[in-house]
C-alpha cells in the first residue's frame, strides 16, 4: 500500500493540519525556555550527535524546568533517545524538534534494525511506488505528530508558558510570608495592572489619579507603602503588591520574571558586566520586546541583582546590566524572599527613636540644583534627581553608578546604542556632542562609577565632585545649550540685503 503524500509529516502536513484546526503554522512554544520537551529534545540529540547546547545554557535550563510541575516524574513520560548498533531511536520527541533535525514533524522514530530489513523495505516501497519523502525510506516506524495534539502543549495552553516558569513552591513561599491586599488595595492594583498590561512602561500618573480621583488617598498609601512604583511620571504596579494578587495576569507576570532571570544569570558567565539587550531577551524566550519591557519594569524593583539600565522605552535598544551578586541567588523567588526580609528588617526600627543632635547628615555636595535640570528628558532628569538625592543624604558609591548610567543613558538618547563606553563615546565625539578636552574627563568618570559598580570602590568626595561637574557639563551642553542656541536663532531677525 502506498503511503499517502498527504500524510507524510513533512512541512506542507504540518501546514495543512495547522490551517485546517485555525491555529498558528508552527508551536509557539517551540524554544528552550518555553517548553520542558523543546529543551528535553534538544538536549538529547547532544548525546546523539548533534550540536550540544553551551554547557552553562544547558545547565540553566535543567535547573530552571525541574522545578516545573511540567518535568517528567517517571521514566514512562520522558523524552528519550534510545541507541542501538542500528543507530539512534527518538521517543516521545518534540516534533518541532524532530523536524529541524530529521525533515520530520514526529514524536516518534526508529532506525531498521539491520541491512537486511531496510534493504527489504526499500524493494517493498519502490514496488509501491512510495514517493521520495515517504519516512519509510529511513525510519523502520515512526509517529507524525501536530503540535496541538502533544500533551505538554495542552498543559501549556491551560497554564501559558509565562506560567509555566512560574517560582513555584518558591511562590508559594513567598506569597505565604507576605500579607493579602485589602479589598480597596486590590481593586485599584487590578485597574492598574489591566491598564499597564499593554503598556510596558506604566501607566501614566496624572491621568490614573486623575480617573480615580475618588481614590486619591489610597494610591498615595499605596506609593508610600512600595506597593505602587512611582517613576517619573508613570505608575507601575509594585513588586511587593503583585506577589499579593490573586490574579492570572499578575501570576503570568511573576512567571516571566523567572524565565528572564534564568537567562540573565546564563548570560552573565558568558558577558560577565556588559549590557544585555531586550532585543536578545526577547529572541531567546520568543516574546514580544514590551513583554520583555513589562517583565524587566517588575524586576528592577529589586536592585540587589543589578548595576545599570537604560531607558527601558527604547525597547530595542534597552539594556539592563546584571550585577555579580545575582549568581548568589537560585530563583527570583529568592531575590524577592531577600526583599521582603529587608523591609521586615527595616519597619522593625523603632520610628520615634531621638536623632543624635551632633551627627547630622551632612551633604558633600557642593552644587546646587541647576536651574536647567527642568529642561532634560525626563528619565534623565528622574536619574540625577536621585543622584542629588543620594548627595544629599552623604552617600558617596550609589551616586558613583548613578552618574555613569545617566552618561550611558545620555549617550543611548544623542547618538543611539554603540558597541560599549568606548564606542558611545567616539560616536560623541564624532557627532560633536563634546569635544577631544573633554573625552579623558568623561571616561575618568565612566570608570569610577564602573568601579562603584563592580569593585565596592567608595570615591572621595572631591572625586565625586568632579564627576557632578564632568556629567553636569555633558547634559548642558548636550541637551540645554543646542536648545538655547536654536531658539535664539529662530527669534533673532535675519540680517537683511544691502
Amino acid at each position: 500500500m502506498v503511503y499517502p503524500t498527504s500524510k507524510v509529516p513533512n512541512l506542507d502536513w504540518y501546514a495543512s493540519l495547522s490551517e485546517k484546526k485555525k491555529v498558528p503554522e508552527r508551536c509557539g512554544y517551540a524554544s528552550a525556555w518555553r517548553c520542558p520537551r523543546f529543551y528535553q529534545s534538544l538536549s538529547l540529540l547532544g548525546n546523539a550527535g548533534s550540536t550540544r547546547i553551551p554547557e552553562e545554557e544547558e545547565s540553566a535550563l535543567f535547573q530552571f524546568w525541574k522545578k516545573s510541575d511540567l518535568w517528567p516524574l517517571t521514566a514512562e513520560q520522558s523524552t528519550a533517545v534510545q541507541t542501538s548498533q542500528s543507530g539512534h531511536a527518538v521517543v516521545r520527541f518534540c516534533p518541532e524538534v524532530s523536524y529541524e533535525r530529521f525533515g520530520y514533524f514526529a514524536t516518534y522514530l526508529s532506525p531498521y534494525s539491520d541491512e537486511i530489513d531496510r534493504d527489504a523495505a526499500h524493494e517493498r516501497l519502490a514496488n509501491e511506488g512510495a514517493v521520495s519523502d515517504d519516512p519509510r525510506w529511513n525510519w523502520q516506524s515512526s509517529s507524525g505528530q501536530h503540535y496541538t495534539q502533544c500533551p505538554i502543549y495542552a498543559a501549556l495552553k491551560q497554564q501559558p508558558s509565562e506560567v509555566v516558569g512560574r517560582m513555584g513552591s518558591n511562590l508559594e513561599t513567598v506569597t505565604h510570608v507576605a500579607n493579602h491586599l485589602d479589598s480597596e488595595d486590590g481593586e485599584i492594583l487590578m485597574r492598574l495592572l489591566g491598564e499597564a498590561a499593554s503598556i510596558s512602561t506604566g501607566v501614566e500618573k496624572k491621568r490614573f489619579r486623575a480617573e480615580h480621583y475618588k481614590e486619591v488617598n489610597a494610591i498615595d498609601r499605596l506609593v508610600r507603602t512600595r506597593k505602587i512604583r512611582e517613576e517619573g511620571q508613570r505608575y507601575f504596579v509594585g513588586l511587593r503588591a503583585l506577589i499579593k494578587m490573586d490574579a492570572q495576569a499578575a501570576r503570568e507576570l511573576l512567571g516571566r520574571t523567572e524565565t528572564l532571570f534564568a537567562y540573565l544569570k546564563t548570560q552573565y558567565r558568558v558577558t560577565l558586566d556588559e549590557q544585555i539587550f531586550f532585543s536578545q531577551m526577547a529572541k531567546r524566550t520568543g516574546w514580544d520586546l514590551g513583554v520583555v519591557a513589562q517583565t524587566i519594569a517588575v524586576m528592577i524593583e529589586a536592585t540587589q541583582w543589578w548595576v545599570g539600565r537604560s531607558d527601558p522605552e527604547a525597547k530595542a535598544i534597552s539594556y539592563i546590566i546584571p550585577s555579580e551578586k545575582l549568581l548568589a541567588f537560585e530563583s527570583f523567588a529568592s531575590v524577592i524572599t531577600q526583599l521582603l526580609e529587608w523591609d521586615r528588617t527595616q519597619s522593625s526600627f523603632p520610628m520615634s527613636a531621638p536623632i543624635e543632635a551632633e551627627a547630622p547628615m551632612k551633604s558633600i555636595s557642593k552644587h546646587e540644583r541647576p536651574r536647567w535640570l527642568k529642561l532634560l528628558p525626563s528619565e534623565i532628569r528622574d536619574l540625577v534627581e536621585e543622584v542629588y538625592a543620594g548627595l544629599d543624604q552623604g552617600l558617596q558609591g550609589l551616586p558613583a553608578m548613578g552618574l555613569r548610567a545617566v552618561i550611558d543613558m545620555a549617550a543611548v538618547q544623542l547618538v543611539g546604542d554603540q558597541d560599549g563606553f568606548d564606542g558611545k563615546i567616539k560616536k560623541l565625539l564624532s557627532a560633536g556632542h563634546i569635544t577631544e578636552k573633554s573625552v579623558p574627563a568623561l571616561m575618568a568618570a565612566i570608570d569610577a562609577g564602573h568601579a562603584a559598580a563592580h569593585r565596592g570602590h567608595i570615591p572621595p568626595a572631591e572625586n565625586l565632585n568632579a564627576m557632578l561637574d564632568v556629567v553636569e557639563h555633558l547634559l548642558e551642553a548636550a541637551f540645554v545649550l543646542s536648545r538655547h542656541a536654536q531658539m535664539m536663532e529662530e527669534s533673532t531677525p535675519k540680517r537683511g540685503n544691502r
